[in-house]
């Protein structure tokens, strides 16, 4: 199985539906999920990406979540998939759509507190 995932933090410089959309915007990729909750004061948006890489002909998967309170984001995103064959090759596709997202990310002050 091969895999990427981060945990970033901060205080947001933009709503999450903004960083949201943005996400949507700019990762050209096919959005699977998109979904909007806010329980009592904390937003929480959820969103499934899926990319086809050529380089290896087959699919990578991107999640992402995302919560604000009181100014204050976090997120946490998994890419995975986007491997072939028997020993599941990715050549580096699920690192790129990962890699992607949370440079995306990281311009609205959220910043890697764990991968």
């Amino acid at each position: 199985m091969s895999g990427v995932a981060a945990k970033l933090s901060g205080e947001c410089s933009a709503s999450i539906l903004e960083i949201a959309q943005a996400l949507k915007n700019e990762l050209k990729a096919e959005g699977i999920l998109d979904s909007y909750q806010e329980i009592n004061d904390v937003k929480i948006v959820t969103l499934v990406f899926e990319r086809f890489y050529w380089r290896n002909g087959s699919y990578a998967s991107l999640t992402i979540a995302l919560r604000e309170y009181n100014g204050h984001c976090e997120g946490e995103l998994a890419a995975s998939g986007g491997g072939e064959g028997i020993f599941n090759i990715s050549w580096g596709a699920n690192r790129n759509f990962g890699n992607e997202a949370t440079r995306i990310l990281m311009r609205y002050n959220l910043q890697v507190i764990e991968i």
